[in-house]
């Protein structure tokens, strides 16, 4: 059966000068668990600073997937010479710099997964597709038409072959799917040209998946096929040379020590708006686990700065989260 960990009720004293080594000290260890009190004004630290950092955070979550890769925890550290006033123009200078390194390579990645997952899609179609059916240069050719392919239900398809603006082939599956919610049919076919965008707006619709067939495509299903593996083998050797000029410049600017940073800012912001604040000193409170008590300790003892520490009992000050 699951219970709910024990809780103490903590409070830490320090005096200004040492919260930022303190808190980056807490913050690596992962001891203390804050459950912020009553929200107020931020202790110490400007609103507008908070609103930087969460724009940042904004900013930089864009572009998170390529972050993934970087080693963080040894290209990481915590601010604890610089003040925030400090750190913070270095920070929204150095992510812009990032950013405009790889802007660009990561908006063709972009643009490329695009093509990779419709040519992957395309093959998934044309697969299921009689390989003497038709060539698809009878689709590139009509000008007056826009060339598409996809897959469905036959009972949602019906309607749409009975359509005078389609004119389309349907071809079941060559095996049959387990689940009566899977496609079972690959449709080819054209829309009208100045009637696809409510065609392809209807498709969406009623949950059908489709394509444009590219005009480049030549030859039988089968032929198209091997063109497109091509394609994609390209395509995956293009993304790959720009992901790696991308982790090159992440790697170069530092960016994993100023996520890090930014992290690290914005846990210590939202702490020191539920904290108490007078000219020389700073009263943190909060929950921490019993079994985080002597982790807690041992973190203030290595931050090598004065403090006052005490615990209390959980029923001293409400419910504690569970």
């Amino acid at each position: 059966m699951w219970r709910a960990a024990a809780m103490s009720w903590v409070d830490i004293m320090l005096h200004r000068r040492y919260v930022s080594s303190v808190m980056g000290q807490l913050a690596t260890s992962q001891s203390f668990e804050m459950q912020p009190m009553k929200r107020g004004e931020i202790c110490g630290v400007p609103e507008e600073y908070r609103t930087r950092l969460q724009a940042l955070q904004t900013r930089i979550r864009v572009y998170q997937p390529f972050l993934a890769e970087l080693k963080s925890a040894s290209s990481g550290r915590y601010p604890d010479e610089d003040s925030l006033e400090e750190s913070l123009p270095k920070l929204e200078q150095a992510v812009e710099r990032w950013m405009s390194h790889i802007r660009l390579p990561s908006k063709k990645i972009r643009v490329l997964e695009t093509r990779l997952f419709e040519s992957r899609f395309l093959i998934q179609c044309l697969g299921n597709i009689p390989d003497h059916s038709f060539v698809l240069e009878t689709f590139s050719n009509a000008s007056r038409y826009r060339p598409f392919i996809g897959v469905g239900r036959a009972e949602n398809l019906e309607g749409l072959s009975r359509d005078s603006r389609v004119m389309m082939q349907m071809y079941p599956f060559p095996v049959k799917r387990k689940s009566s919610d899977e496609p079972d049919t690959v449709f080819v076919g054209l829309f009208a040209a100045e009637h696809a965008a409510q065609l392809e707006r209807n498709l969406r619709a009623s949950g059908v998946r489709f394509a444009r067939i590219p005009s480049s495509l030549r030859g039988s299903p089968e032929q198209a096929m091997i063109a497109l593996r091509g394609d994609i083998q390209v395509m995956e050797k293009h993304v790959g040379a720009l992901q790696s000029e991308i982790a090159w410049h992440s790697e170069k600017d530092r960016i994993a020590m100023w996520v890090n940073q930014m992290q690290y800012w914005l846990w210590l912001v939202e702490v020191m708006r539920s904290a108490v604040c007078d000219a020389h000193f700073v009263r943190i409170c909060g929950w921490v686990p019993d079994r985080n008590l002597t982790a807690l300790e041992a973190a203030l003892q290595q931050s090598n700065s004065p403090y006052l520490l005490q615990t209390s009992p959980p029923q001293d000050h409400g419910e504690p989260p569970v």
